[in-house]
C-alpha cells in the first residue's frame, strides 16, 4: 500500500510540473525527425539574427505545435517545435505488437509524418513568399552548425535553459501585438481602426493574390500589428491553391479570412463595408475596392 501511494504521488506530482512548465521541457524541442534536405533553405544568420539571439528569450506560451519565447527587448519572438506532437511515446514506437496493432501503429506514425511535412511546408512557403507578410527574419527546418554560443531561455517559472541552436529546428520572428488586443486599445479612435482594417484587408488580399490559403483562421491568435501593418504571427497552415485566381474563389476565401472578425466585432462592419463593396447576391461575390 505505501509502495502503491508511492508511486501515485510521483504521477501527480509530474502532472503538475508539466501543469506548471505549459508542457515545455528542452527534450521536446530538440530535433528529433530524419533529416530532409528538401526543407533545406540554405540561410545564413546575418549580424541581426545573430545579435537578436544574443539576448535572452523569456516563455510567451504554446500552441498547437510550438512553444514560443519573447525577447528580452519585447521586440522577436523566437518558436521552437513541439516534437511530442509529432511523434508517438517511445514505448509505443518500440514495443512489439500483433499485426492488427501494428498495422494501427504504422497507420499513426506515417499520418503524424505527414503533418510534419505540412507544417515544415508551410514555413517554407511563408519565408518564401510572404517573409514580409509574417515578420519573418530567419528560419531553421534542418539543424546545421550556424551557432557558435547557445541561446538563453527562461521558462514559464523562471528556470533558465542553455540550449544550443544547432540541434533545433525553430523560427525568429518579429512581435506583432494581437490584433484584437490592438482593436480595443483604440475602441472610438475612428481614423486608427479604419487604417487598422485597411492594413489588415491589404494582408489577406496579397495572402490570396499569392495563391496561398491560410487553414487556421483564428483572427484572435494569427493575425497581429506591427508597426501599424498587420502581418501574420501564425504560418503553420499554409499551403498553395492555384485555383484561388478565379474571382469567385478569390472573394470567397477573402469572406472566409474575415469571418472572425465580422463575427466578434459586428460594430466594425462599417468600417468594413469601406473596405469592401459587399454584393450579397450569389450572381455577384464581393468585389474589392481600392486595391
Amino acid at each position: 500500500m505505501k509502495a502503491f501511494f508511492i508511486f501515485l504521488f510521483l504521477i501527480v506530482a509530474g502532472f503538475f510540473a508539466n501543469y506548471r512548465m505549459d508542457g515545455f521541457s528542452t527534450k521536446k524541442i530538440a530535433s528529433s525527425f530524419p533529416i530532409n534536405l528538401s526543407f533545406d533553405l540554405a540561410l545564413t544568420p546575418d549580424r541581426e539574427v545573430l545579435t537578436i539571439l544574443e539576448q535572452k528569450f523569456t516563455y510567451l506560451g504554446s500552441g498547437r505545435q510550438c512553444f514560443a519565447f519573447q525577447s528580452e527587448d519585447g521586440k522577436y519572438v523566437i518558436k521552437f517545435l513541439n516534437h511530442d506532437r509529432f511523434s508517438l511515446p517511445k514505448l509505443l514506437q518500440i514495443f512489439p505488437l500483433f499485426p492488427p496493432l501494428e498495422a494501427m501503429r504504422k497507420k499513426r506514425m506515417e499520418k503524424r509524418h505527414k503533418r510534419i511535412e505540412a507544417f515544415f511546408t508551410s514555413f517554407a512557403l511563408a519565408y518564401t513568399q510572404l517573409k514580409e507578410e509574417s515578420g519573418l527574419l530567419f528560419v531553421q527546418l534542418v539543424p546545421k552548425d550556424h551557432f557558435t554560443q547557445p541561446i538563453l531561455l527562461i521558462d514559464r517559472i523562471g528556470y533558465p535553459h542553455t540550449v544550443d541552436l544547432n540541434k533545433m529546428e525553430f523560427i525568429l520572428q518579429k512581435k506583432g501585438v494581437p490584433l484584437y488586443e490592438v482593436l480595443a486599445g483604440h475602441a472610438g479612435n475612428t481614423e486608427v481602426i479604419k487604417k487598422i482594417l485597411h492594413s489588415f484587408i491589404q494582408l489577406i488580399v496579397n495572402r490570396i493574390s499569392k495563391n496561398i490559403i491560410d487553414d487556421d483562421l483564428n483572427v484572435k491568435g494569427n493575425i497581429g500589428i506591427l508597426d501599424g501593418k498587420a502581418i501574420l504571427m501564425d504560418i503553420g497552415r499554409l499551403f498553395i491553391d492555384e485555383t484561388l485566381q478565379d474571382p469567385e474563389k478569390f472573394n470567397r476565401e477573402l469572406l472566409k479570412s474575415i469571418k472572425f472578425l465580422r463575427q466578434d466585432h459586428p460594430e466594425l462592419l462599417s468600417l468594413l463595408e469601406e473596405e469592401l463593396d459587399w454584393k450579397h447576391s450569389e450572381k455577384k461575390p464581393c468585389f474589392l475596392q481600392n486595391f
